[in-house]
């Protein structure tokens, strides 16, 4: 028993460092020249999270965002350390902040070397592919908006995981994929018909 919870408190510990770090690079790639979103409108047209309001690049935003990330993680090295050294009854405090931290970050930008969305920064040479995906009647987003129905499911695509957006602009979407392409990053369209064409010859 005392091995278990050993290994949990060392698995929760290494789940947190991630954060810290993951957080620290959010915030270094974030202090650099953003190519997009440029304009409001822009910035208007992504959300994160379909149940919430769109995702902000203002600088009042970030602060906010971040402020937040930084309460929960202080929360959650603050009971892992009591749960630790006092009560054992009190570990379900630390994971409480560590399984809702991924949504506190309701931020989309692309910077010059990569995309940072929501909590994750993705360099452009760990992207494999880019892919537009409606928001119809089937799609799990259907129904949370006007808008969102008429909208995308952005989805990229990593080697091992998928992160994704929504975009509610034919305007924005197109721009996205103008600034996605010119980073070699290929839509997923784009890569199956290539493969069928090489099929084919």
């Amino acid at each position: 028993m005392m091995l278990f919870m050993l290994f949990l408190y060392l698995s929760l510990i290494a789940v947190l460092l991630y954060f810290t770090v993951n957080f620290i690079r959010l915030v270094y790639k974030l202090k650099g020249p953003v190519i997009f979103p440029l304009t409001i409108q822009d910035q208007e047209n992504i959300k994160i999270f379909p149940q919430r309001k769109n995702a902000r690049q203002s600088l009042k935003a970030i602060k906010e965002s971040a402020f937040l990330y930084v309460i929960a993680l202080m929360f959650a090295y603050g009971a892992l350390i009591y749960s630790y050294l006092f009560s054992i009854n009190t570990f379900i405090l630390a994971v409480i902040p560590v399984v809702n931290i991924k949504n506190l970050l309701n931020l989309f930008a692309i910077v010059e070397k990569g995309i940072v969305i929501g909590n994750k920064y993705i360099p452009w040479r760990k992207v494999k592919s880019f892919n537009f995906q409606p928001i119809d009647f089937n799609h799990p987003y259907y129904g949370y908006s006007k808008d969102i129905n008429n909208g995308y499911e952005l989805v990229i695509k990593k080697q091992l995981f998928s992160v994704s957006c929504i975009v509610t602009d034919e305007n924005t979407k197109h721009k996205l994929q103008s600034i996605l392409k010119q980073n070699g990053i290929a839509g997923l369209d784009e890569s199956i018909s290539k493969k069928e064409t090489v099929l084919n010859q």
